[in-house]
């Protein structure tokens, strides 16, 4: 018996009779019947190494019990349970493929545990509700920071599974966003850039579900679920991008009288708030091919054409620095090309073809480059200087600002490239060095080669191989251009609306350059031929309507050429003479606020 009973589990004695399971096998005492029976549930003192099951099905378990184990941490009610007392957003979906409804709703559940305490409750509907519950469940369950929604409990409702918050008044980032003046729109996106230290760590988990909330009880942001879609701030305004000393919040921040308040008070200046929240502004484009090749001056004012600059806003000699020649460009670091700066700032280089000679796979171009970078102080006082004159700018050249924003790009940097090509011969005589001239200063903010790029069998660059010469040896000539760094190329006119708004409330024109000399900027510089560079972009546009601008972005009234020759409101005429052009360039513009 001691025997049959060591290894025996689910045991029980009926009419004289012992039935005791071992295993895979029950042996019934009385009239003995051995019934085979193979166990297929996962044993538990198995390891998980020696299951034989597959893969995708050990990882599926893995899943299944990770989940339970989150589960476990957190309260399951039933749908019953919950009584909804307000929807704040509903939203048709689509999240990683998934196709779902969600509902935000304020929710009091009924039970011995909560005492009928309010809840948020984020309701799934749909064809993949459950998809998007697990997802959802997953990333909120490890999440618990007072920048976030904190998860309470969970039903798990087949057809409407839903995630339950504690409980604080909320209002979707992108709806106050939406509703509000230009001044607090500007304010609000300082605050996401501000806040980036301490919502690092839920934007990490929170990556995909994630938008920001407004509390409005407590002067504070913080990150839920997303809420239903309103014009407003994109995915890329979101602060993922640089990090800015934290501003302490304070209570109505999202009411326009505070944030005027508050500007007063700690004596912010609300250019530099523009600054500070620039990113949603403008693209910082990519360097951008010019058509200078003598002279480049930082902060300049381009159109689009990349022609003639319009004008520039004057800098001084300590707002840039420069970096001479280095090598960039994929598989470069296999050529060595043992730069070296000579006495008079040139500097040498050894031609790749040196390296080709001994080593015929590497045929690549080898590219050197020079910049010159304003500092990231110099690059903020520009961007205050251009917004705190810029309603001006443009009413002096006569485009509209909130269109037109977008098709002028300011210089902050200037990058002189020079490629080197390959040599498929192996018949050169003797090395061959490149020499490479400085970039030097030629006034407060100019700057220029101080020559042109030259080859020389000579260390010391006394002789020169002369372009004959070159094209006997197969070689072929640095390839040079000049290329600009832009920023203010933007997306979106809020920072000329916010601006022109602002300085009206503070008692300044506008249309006048009053708020910059107020605040000690250097003031914008028209180019001699500024009004011609216009009419050529007006021309180039193709066409231009009639329309009046007020801050709510309606509009009627004066000549507007347009970016896309397409005309979005009413009345559309053809320029095709340049007396009409020049006319529309004197005619006064009425600006209504």
């Amino acid at each position: 018996m001691a025997q049959i009973f060591s290894d025996a589990r689910d045991c029980s004695f009926s009419n004289s009779s012992i039935s005791c399971m071992t295993g895979d096998q029950n042996i019934v005492y009385g009239s003995q019947t051995v019934i085979n029976h193979s166990y297929g549930g996962r044993r538990r003192n198995r390891d998980e190494d020696d299951y034989d099951g597959d893969a995708e099905e050990v990882e599926a378990r893995r899943k299944r019990s990770r989940l339970k184990a989150l589960m476990d941490d957190f309260r399951e009610f039933k749908r019953g349970d919950t009584m909804v007392l307000e929807l704040i957003s509903g939203k048709n979906s689509e999240f990683n493929n998934m196709r779902a409804r969600r509902r935000i709703e304020a929710v009091k559940i009924f039970s011995n545990e909560t005492r009928n305490e309010k809840f948020t409750s984020v309701t799934f509907e749909g064809t993949e509700a459950q998809e998007m519950w697990k997802d959802t469940f997953e990333e909120f369950s490890r999440i618990r920071s007072a920048n976030s929604w904190q998860l309470f409990g969970f039903t798990r409702s087949q057809s409407y599974p839903s995630l339950i918050f504690h409980y604080e008044e909320h209002v979707s980032f992108n709806s106050v966003y939406s509703r509000a003046s230009p001044i607090v729109k500007v304010f609000l996106l300082y605050r996401l850039k501000a806040d980036v230290d301490h919502l690092r760590d839920t934007m990490d988990v929170l990556m995909f579900t994630s938008e920001a909330w407004v509390v409005p009880e407590k002067p504070t942001l913080n990150y839920g679920p997303p809420e239903e879609g309103s014009e407003g701030v994109d995915d890329d305004d979101y602060p993922y991008f640089h990090s800015i000393s934290v501003l302490k919040p304070f209570p109505g921040f999202w009411r326009e009288e505070a944030v005027i308040a508050y500007l007063d008070t700690a004596a912010v200046e609300f250019h530099g708030l523009l600054t500070d929240a620039g990113t949603g502004f403008y693209d910082e484009v990519s360097f951008c091919d010019c058509d200078h090749t003598d002279i480049m001056p930082l902060g300049q004012l381009f159109l689009t054409n990349r022609g003639s600059a319009v004008g520039g806003i004057p800098l001084t000699p300590t707002w840039s620095k420069i970096r001479q020649w280095f090598k960039v460009g994929q598989g470069s670091e296999d050529v060595d090309c043992s730069a070296v700066i000579m006495q008079n700032g040139w500097t040498r280089v050894y031609h790749p073809c040196n390296q080709y000679m001994k080593n015929p796979s590497l045929k690549e171009s080898i590219e050197f480059r020079a910049v010159v970078e304003m500092t990231e102080e110099s690059r903020k006082f520009l961007l205050s200087s251009w917004y705190s004159q810029a309603p001006w700018v443009f009413k002096q050249i006569g485009l509209d600002m909130y269109q037109h924003g977008r098709d002028l790009w300011i210089c902050d940097s200037i990058e002189s490239q020079i490629t080197l090509h390959g040599h498929d011969s192996l018949l050169l005589p003797k090395d061959i060095f490149v020499f490479l001239p400085p970039i030097e200063q030629v006034g407060a903010a100019s700057f220029c080669l101080k020559g042109d790029p030259f080859l020389s069998y000579d260390e010391c660059g006394e002789t020169r191989i002369g372009c004959s010469r070159d094209d006997l040896l197969g070689l072929v000539s640095p390839i040079q251009r000049w290329c600009f760094g832009c920023m203010l190329r933007g997306r979106d006119p809020l920072p000329y609306i916010a601006s022109s708004y602002y300085q009206r409330l503070k008692g300044y024109n506008p249309d006048t350059n009053a708020y910059a000399a107020a605040h000690g900027f250097p003031i914008f510089q028209f180019a001699p031929n500024f009004k011609e560079i216009i009419i050529n972009f007006v021309k180039k546009m193709g066409c231009y309507e009639k329309t009046k601008i007020n801050p709510d972005g309606g509009k009627d009234g004066f000549l507007l050429p347009l970016l896309d020759g397409h005309a979005s409101h009413s009345r559309i005429e053809e320029v095709d003479e340049e007396v009409e052009v020049e006319e529309y360039l004197t005619t006064e513009t009425e600006v209504i606020f």
